[in-house]
């Protein structure tokens, strides 16, 4: 803009920041802060008098006219100028005839929608429209920022004032400037209206949204209604009783809606204050943008009255009043929270327009327009002897019903204003009946016992293999004999209804037979994972008390134990009496308290699990299930107990098994698996695998059960890859509810948690215990059949999350789980996150006072506390954060072996912090949010040692999802857990092409000490044929060194090409003795090529270079060519033939030096230092990007430019055949290299294919990525 005429430069008022920043967010599609006035005039019009009367407004007001800049400011700021000229159309519509009405809403609406650039003076236009003999409309369109809805009439009055007086600015005294104001707000006390809404908001830790995921910017729509006189007066009687303003009950009432719209018990919202201090002399009659939007926050107890709300807000404003300067930003700001509300309530209270105003013979007979908001909902309240309420609201919103809710708890005001809000139901009752809908799930199941029903299977099915373990076989009468027999001997010993018995086995066959011996006792059986550390084993036994514990090992002194190898083989008990409300099993979980929890589930719940699933997957046949959760899970025991109702095989996975992705994968191939439970995690670490090795080993499978964790978006599409004929099952429940109580067929567009099971119901609930509405968040709860009797011994525990069911029958219970959900409009739930504190992670719940108890219970540890991390592009992590006990340094690796002796293996942190002090609130609790990311923990001062320690390290930090990792960098210390082991494991036997098992990970979990472990401690990493992945099965292929003689940098390429894909390195043989370094082309290529065919690899060969290595390719190709051989493909990287190369000048040693550092290994030297070659490697070191000693940095630097002056004086021959060529299209200095050419040196064509990179980025991981997309299929051996 030009700035001639400049008159002043203004701040911003607060609100002006923020539509500045509203217009700069939304640059495309509507601006919605775009408004429009429109004035019906009669009469003879004068149409120069009007516009001279329009400038004269303009004149008298300069700030209608600013233009708003920010460009190369700290700030954005207000320009005012003189001559700014308003744009001004005029139309004559009188020709439309009957259709003279759409023609003016077209023509406004197109002048509505066109935006306007703040940079532009001014931000404001008319429109005069002919309508009719003597009947205008003047539309004047302009944008919020600069003027609000109090300035309408005051603009009204100034026009037909100056238009009466045939224009003259005389005819009006002079306003105050604008300038005034803003000085007003400059003298205010920001620092301490800042501490005064932080008071106000604290506790606020997330905002109350009616639109969570945001609106696309779009004109508001319009939804109103008019109160009768009766209820306008009812209210203002209200008020005045109340002692509190009319605003203060219509603001009470919204907040009472807006508690019910988004489940929240503590709800803010925006309030436009008129922002006019009494203090400036004449405000009130100045046109402009004074308005400011605040928060205002009610807290909705239950037990509060409707009668109480309004004084609550009254007291609160007035206490607020005097910060309400302060700009909605920095209130968000200093409460912390960003966004605080997407909902806002305006009082037009204001002076309006009086239609019926004469003015030099012109009429005013109308005043209409169109508000602006970007929020989903606006409430607009006109006062009057028949109260307008109006919702601006975004498409899609439900403004009806948000109105007509309005309308309902307003009316209650009046009526009955002692209610308690536990019993407004402002939306009538919607809520309760979708609930009941959604609930309705009651089916009948099989009228018999769970003894009853698990024994009909048992003899059903006779002859049919039940379990295979290994080598081991059981027939269903086998399981049927030796479960009867050892469930005689249980009840002999004592076992029976409610009590429990110890299941301490190991995971085999044996484990089968004592699970329903126990089931079959009448018992309660109760999981004892030999893996947890004895004193986790200890407690469980305390607290559980069972009569007994089954064993195949050894257990804690003390414990009643029954050994499996002293159980006899025959004998069979009468069937105890099978009480459905009984016990079937004790479950422990992760405790608030520091301790875990045992839950009890009764026999009903878990009958009604097993017939339910019978007719989600009916086993055709003797189908097997692969049994490989651990039974410390209900998931562990419900998978085996599911499988035998039905007839199906159990494949039992020992422990070992059950964790090695690999042998899990030829599990399912060897028998035909086809039902899997899993994790999700667990299951993407099983499809990496499955994608690595040999095709179809997953193809059996025709059911996946998954649950735990969060369904990842490219699940369902990668199981549809390996298993085509799968269906896919998202699972939610917990141990409390038997397991499951919601269940989803998943695809890759719909990843919700489901509906109810047979006989469950689920309850998203506000904290009243009230039905929310459906997209609105709010708080899970179970009912139903599976839900379970408690916690073993913790009635106050039991008391706190087992509530009385209201939805249910007489003395039903519900299950507070601690989730937040919302439901779709097809019924299904969606999962949002916790309202607790509980931590989930792959699948296992974590109290963190439990893990917390742990870490302070070291010597060394203060004080600790526990968050769940997820690393970019990786698995969540369990992060310790500890802080030392006085005089003492925790080490990490020390604490994290001395709670592995305390927690189960899903309870350990996988990283440990130590800090000075845990972050706090103000109130004194842990900060968790404050608790920072763990570091990467890269060893900077270490280097990959070759090839394979450097694809390791990759591999390792992809998997980890860090930026780097460094050879001596642990797995687990890095965060790696079974889990992210299962998947290391798969990506390196595809990358390399070579056996590693898990153990070896387990025991060396470094990079260097995994490549040792793999073979690379006895390989020269220099040598100059480099196996980078050397297995059989294909052509290989041979890529060739540019410059600087090494051939790491193809190593890239094993991730991207297939498993079974030979790849070899060619190296200068110069780098281990810098005397060798050769001396033309042809000396290297008669070396590489003696040794290509010394190697005796089938062919036909594929050849690979960049830069020079293209070079050296073509000619190794041609000579191969000439020996009789017959390479396959020829691919060049950015290479070009000799003649075309620059003439580059001599380098001295130094400069040669430098150049290998900067272009080879991306390490800038000091400028100005001296360098030799001592320098020059210790500068490697330092840097951490190679391993090398002076005898290697001097032969790089001997080799690089000896290979190019050999590039230069070589001729290449023809090569019979076909080039690819990948081109770089960026870095040129002048016109880049034509890759043609080459066509004088090959008789074929030259595919040519451009890379957007530079030339020495062509062998980076991403550029690698791209080139080998065209590669794979063209190599030998590809079907």
């Amino acid at each position: 803009m030009s700035t001639s005429g400049m008159i002043d430069v203004l701040p911003l008022s607060p609100l002006q920041e923020g539509l500045f920043f509203q217009h700069l967010y939304h640059r495309d599609g509507p601006d919605v802060y775009v408004t429009q006035l429109v004035l019906d005039l009669s009469g003879d019009l004068d149409r120069a008098v009007l516009r001279r009367s329009w400038d004269a407004v303009l004149t008298r007001h300069p700030h209608l006219g600013a233009a708003f800049v920010h460009e190369g400011l700290d700030r954005p700021v207000q320009i005012l100028s003189r001559g700014v000229v308003t744009p001004w159309r005029e139309t004559d519509l009188t020709g439309a005839g009957e259709d003279t009405d759409a023609a003016v809403t077209k023509e406004l609406d197109a002048d509505r929608t066109r935006r306007f650039t703040p940079a532009e003076p001014p931000l404001i236009r008319l429109l005069l429209a002919r309508t009719g003999p003597a009947r205008h409309r003047l539309a004047i369109t302009s944008h919020h920022i600069l003027m609000d809805g109090w300035s309408v009439p005051i603009l009204v009055r100034e026009l037909l004032t100056l238009y009466a007086a045939g224009g003259d600015p005389a005819a009006l005294p002079l306003p105050v400037p604008y300038r005034a104001y803003l000085a007003w707000l400059a003298g205010r006390d920001t620092e301490a209206a800042a501490a005064a809404w932080r008071a106000a908001l604290s506790g606020v830790d997330e905002p109350t949204l009616v639109a969570p995921g945001g609106t696309p910017p779009a004109t508001p729509r319009q939804t109103g209604t008019l109160l009768g006189a009766e209820h306008t007066d009812a209210l203002v009687r209200l008020a005045r009783l109340l002692g509190v303003t009319l605003s203060d009950v219509v603001q009470s009432a919204w907040a009472v809606v807006l508690g019910a719209l988004t489940g929240r018990d503590d709800v803010v919202f925006g309030v436009v204050t008129a922002g006019r201090p009494a203090e400036i002399a004449g405000i009130d009659e100045l046109p402009g943008l004074f308005i400011n939007t605040v928060p205002a926050r009610v807290r909705l107890s239950p037990r509060t009255a409707l009668s109480e709300v309004p004084a609550r807000l009254r007291g609160q404003r007035l206490d607020l009043e005097p910060h309400e300067f302060l700009s909605l930003a920095e209130i968000q700001a200093a409460a912390g929270v960003g966004e605080l509300f997407d909902t806002v309530v305006v009082f037009e209270n204001y002076p309006s327009g009086d239609p019926g105003t004469e003015a030099g013979g012109l009429r005013l007979t109308g005043v209409h327009g169109t508000d602006a908001t970007h929020y989903p909902l606006m409430l607009a309240v006109v006062p009057g002897d028949r109260l307008r309420l109006r919702l601006d609201h975004a498409p899609g919103q439900p403004a009806g019903d948000v109105l007509a809710a309005l309308v309902s708890v307003l009316t209650t005001m009046t009526v009955e204003p002692d209610r308690r809000l536990a019993h407004v139901d402002p939306f009538g009752g919607q809520s309760r009946r979708l609930l009941e809908e959604r609930n309705d799930t009651e089916h009948r199941v099989p009228q018999t016992s769970l003894t009853g029903y698990l024994e009909q299977a048992l003899r059903r099915f006779g002859t049919d293999v039940a379990v295979i373990d290994g080598d081991q076989r059981l027939t269903y009468e086998e399981l049927d004999r030796r479960s009867a027999a050892l469930a005689a001997e249980l009840a002999r010993r004592g076992a029976g209804p409610e009590r429990a018995v110890g299941l301490h086995v190991s995971r085999s066959a044996a484990l089968v037979v004592a699970l329903l011996a126990i089931v079959r006792s009448g018992a309660a059986y109760l999981p004892l994972d030999p893996q947890y550390p004895a004193e986790r084993l200890r407690y469980m036994i305390d607290e559980a008390r069972p009569a007994l514990v089954l064993t195949d090992g050894e257990l804690p002194d003390g414990t009643p134990a029954l050994h499996l190898a002293d159980v006899p083989v025959a004998g069979r008990a009468p069937a105890p009496a099978d009480d459905p409300a009984s016990i079937a099993s004790i479950i422990f979980t992760s405790g608030s308290t520091g301790a875990p929890k045992g839950v009890a589930g009764t026999r009903a719940g878990l009958l009604n699990r097993l017939a339910w699933f019978a007719e989600l997957q009916p086993f055709a046949g003797n189908e097997a299930l692969l049994a490989k959760s651990s039974i410390s899970f209900i998931d562990g025991t419900v998978e085996i107990l599911q499988t035998l109702v039905h007839g199906g095989r159990v494949v039992m996975a020992d422990a070992a098994t059950a964790v090695d992705t690999a042998a899990l994968a030829d599990l399912v191939a060897r028998h035909e698996v086809r039902v899997l439970t899993a994790v999700p995690s667990l299951l993407l670490a099983l499809l990496d695998e499955a994608s690595a090795g040999p095709p179809g080993r997953l193809s059996s499978l025709r059911l996946v059960l998954s649950s735990g964790e969060p369904m990842p978006a490219e699940l369902p599409a990668r199981l549809a890859v390996q298993s085509p004929d799968a269906r896919l099952v998202n699972f939610c429940g917990c141990t409390e509810v038997s397991s499951e109580s919601l269940f989803a067929f998943c695809d890759a567009h719909d990843r919700s948690i489901g509906v109810p099971l047979w006989n469950n119901r689920a309850y998203v609930l506000n904290g009243a215990l009230r039905p929310v509405r459906t997209g609105v968040a709010g708080d899970l709860y179970y009912g139903g059949a599976g839900v379970g009797r408690g916690y073993v011994r913790r009635p106050g525990a039991t008391a706190e999350r087992f509530v009385a069911d209201p939805f249910g029958p007489p003395g039903a219970r519900m299950f507070r789980t601690g989730d937040r959900v919302a439901y779709r409009r097809d019924g299904t739930l969606i999962h949002l996150g916790r309202s607790d504190g509980q931590l989930k992670v792959r699948g296992v719940r974590i109290e963190p006072s439990e893990v917390e108890a742990a870490l302070t219970r070291h010597p060394a540890v203060a004080a600790a506390a526990v968050a769940v991390r997820r690393p970019p592009g990786g698995d969540p992590l369990l992060v310790g954060y500890v802080t030392p006990a006085t005089g003492t340094v925790p080490d990490p690796a020390d604490l994290r072996r001395y709670v592995a002796t305390l927690l189960p293996p899903a309870l350990v942190p996988s990283v440990l912090a130590v800090l000075d002090r845990l972050p706090r609130m103000p109130n004194g609790k842990v900060d968790r949010r404050g608790l920072p990311d763990p570091g990467p923990g890269t060893t900077a001062a270490s280097a990959p040692a070759g090839p394979r320690e450097q694809v390791l390290c990759e591999l390792f930090a992809e998997v980890l999802g860090r930026p780097a990792v460094g050879p001596a960098d642990d797995f687990f210390g890095l965060g790696g857990h079974s889990l992210l082991a299962t998947r290391l494991i798969a990506r390196i036997r595809s990358a390399l092409g070579t056996e590693v098992t898990l153990r070896s990970l387990f025991e060396t979990p470094t990079p260097a000490g995994l490549a040792a472990r793999l073979g690379d401690a006895g390989r020269d990493p220099l040598e100059v044929l480099l196996p980078l992945r050397d297995v059989s099965g294909r052509p290989p292929l041979f890529c060739f060194h540019p410059a600087g003689g090494f051939s790491w940098c193809y190593t890239g390429l094993l991730r991207q090409l297939p498993a079974d894909q030979p790849v070899f390195g060619l190296q200068a043989r110069g780098l281990t003795d810098p005397a060798r370094v050769a001396d033309s082309a042809d000396d290297m290529v008669a070396e590489y090529t003696r040794r290509i065919r010394a190697l005796g690899a089938p062919g036909p060969y594929s050849l690979l270079g960049w830069s020079l290595g293209g070079q050296l390719a073509h000619a190794a190709a041609a000579r191969l060519q000439a020996e009789g051989e017959k390479p396959g493909l020829l691919v060049m990287l950015d290479s070009y033939p000799p003649e075309t190369l620059p003439e580059t000048p001599s380098l001295d040693h130094p400069e040669i030096l430098r150049l290998v550092l900067r272009e080879y290994f991306g390490v800038e030297p000091p400028a100005g230092a001296p360098l030799d070659t001592a320098a020059a490697t210790a500068l490697l070191r330092a840097a951490g990007v190679a391993d090398l000693n002076e005898t290697h940095v001097e032969a790089v630097a001997r080799i690089l430019p000896a290979a190019s002056a050999a590039a230069r004086a070589y001729r290449p021959p023809v090569f019979d055949g076909d080039l690819l060529f990948f081109r770089a299209t960026r870095g040129w200095s002048g016109p880049p290299p034509d890759p043609r050419a080459w066509q004088p040196y090959v008789s074929g064509g030259i595919e040519i294919h451009e890379v957007d990179t530079t030339h020495g980025r062509m062998t980076r991981p991403a550029e690698l990525a791209q080139i080998s997309a065209v590669l794979r299929p063209r190599l030998p051996g590809t079907a």
